[in-house]
């Protein structure tokens, strides 16, 4: 894994973020405004899957790497999959959704798979994402054996800045459980809400980390990086250094995230010496939303440089 460079030219002041209810409100706004489909019966055989805890979802490649999109609500885990794919798309590389995923008769999926390649395409701004749309691609090239599925899913279901200590739903036990090889993405968003909303998703980081197998891989995506513009150099070229600090300090002790990167110190003496996390760090933007509600693609260096992380875990692309 890459060295984390912790020599900067300078030391940035740690602003928090104003009171959580003001700003968590704010971040809902557009939540709560998206149409949410109403309850769902099954017309064949009236299963209620308006719950996550209901459906029983399948894994039946369990070869093929597993990239778990990880973060609160509005941290851009919807967008950050829109944009790898819409690279990936234009690099020759085929993105679809993995059908078997959930049971056939689950209508809402269908519907949520079918509008799948409408999301890649359109550059209109997309739905929020509600509870029931989490959903498994996989990433392929030229008719060629899956490189990786990707999951993705509500922020609500990973951590509910509402409910700090809400159990994961089910399909997630059966996902952790599965005996694909796994790349954990991270998403840490800059002045995200209020210190002690921040400081709570790094606990909750640390509780999953028994879920994490020391086979398994670790990135953590610094999204949004475009909104702290003093860290960028120039289009799609980042100070990674200094916006890595920001995020979470060298000493663990600063930062936005205290301690979120020690979390995965490298724990073996003589690698620690070139190499003291057992992580990648990438910066990322997904692009702009113009008052028309038009997207703007972000730089392809952020897609790439996110893609170039998961090719290195994997071993190939």
């Amino acid at each position: 894994m890459a060295d984390f460079n912790f020599d900067t030219e300078e030391n940035i002041d740690i602003e928090t973020s104003t009171e959580y209810s003001e700003e968590f409100n704010k971040e809902r706004e557009n939540f709560d405004s998206e149409e949410i489909l109403p309850t769902q019966k099954n017309e064949q055989t009236g299963v209620d899957y308006s719950d996550p805890n209901d459906v029983m979802v399948t894994i039946s490649d369990l070869k093929t790497p597993l990239v778990i999109l990880f973060g609160p609500p509005s941290c851009g885990k919807t967008m950050t999959l829109i944009r790898l794919s819409r690279y990936l798309k234009k690099e020759g590389y085929n993105i679809e959704p993995i059908r078997d995923f959930r049971p056939s008769n689950d209508k809402y999926f269908k519907e949520f798979c079918d509008a799948f390649p409408q999301m890649i395409n359109s550059d209109e701004k997309p739905r929020a994402t509600p509870n029931m749309a989490f959903m498994l691609v996989k990433v392929s090239r030229n008719g060629g054996d899956p490189i990786c599925q990707i999951l993705e899913a509500p922020g609500e279901l990973y951590f509910d800045p509402t409910n700090t200590t809400r159990e994961y739903p089910l399909y997630l036990d059966i996902i952790n459980d599965s005996s694909n090889k796994k790349i954990f993405v991270f998403l840490l968003e800059p002045n995200w809400l209020d210190k002690p909303i921040r400081d709570a998703y790094v606990d909750r980081i640390e509780a999953y980390k028994e879920n994490i197998d020391p086979n398994d891989r670790v990135i953590f995506l610094g999204n949004k990086v475009d909104t702290v513009r003093s860290f960028i150099k120039s289009k799609g070229v980042v100070n990674i250094d200094n916006f890595r600090d920001f995020l979470s300090a060298k000493d663990g002790n600063g930062g936005q995230y205290p301690r979120v990167f020690s979390l995965f110190k490298e724990k073996r003496p003589i690698i620690s010496w070139f190499k003291p996390y057992d992580c990648e760090f990438v910066p990322f933007s997904t692009g702009t939303f113009k008052e028309n509600g038009k997207f703007v693609n972000s730089n392809d260096n952020y897609p790439k440089m996110f893609w170039d992380k998961i090719c290195k875990y994997i071993g190939r692309r």
